[in-house]
């Protein structure tokens, strides 16, 4: 389901692209790297080039037609981490209703 949507939506590839952001930590950010083994966030392969898309999304709201295809292909491979934070968002929402 998760790579189904990613491999047809430019916006899910943008909205994972920035959830997957959220989960490096702040020094990994400003150096566009990945210094903790946490199972979170980008590997140190793609940290440089993805922290830079997601700068330039958060920046100016967009990326190019030739950044999504790659990004595309690239988080695919983080499609456990997004599959777990819609897991946990889902968890989040039935507690806050009781149920």
């Amino acid at each position: 389901m998760v790579k189904q949507k990613i491999a047809t939506s430019d916006e899910a590839v943008k909205k994972a692209l920035l959830r997957i952001y959220s989960f490096q930590t702040e020094d990994e950010k400003i150096q566009h790297s990945t210094h903790h083994t946490n199972g979170k966030g980008f590997n140190g392969v793609d940290a440089q080039i993805l922290t830079s898309f997601c700068e330039q999304l958060l920046k100016k709201g967009w990326l190019s037609q030739k950044q999504i295809q790659l990004a595309r292909k690239k988080v695919i491979k983080y499609s456990r981490q997004i599959f777990d934070w819609m897991k946990e968002d889902r968890k989040a929402t039935f507690k806050k209703f009781g149920l």
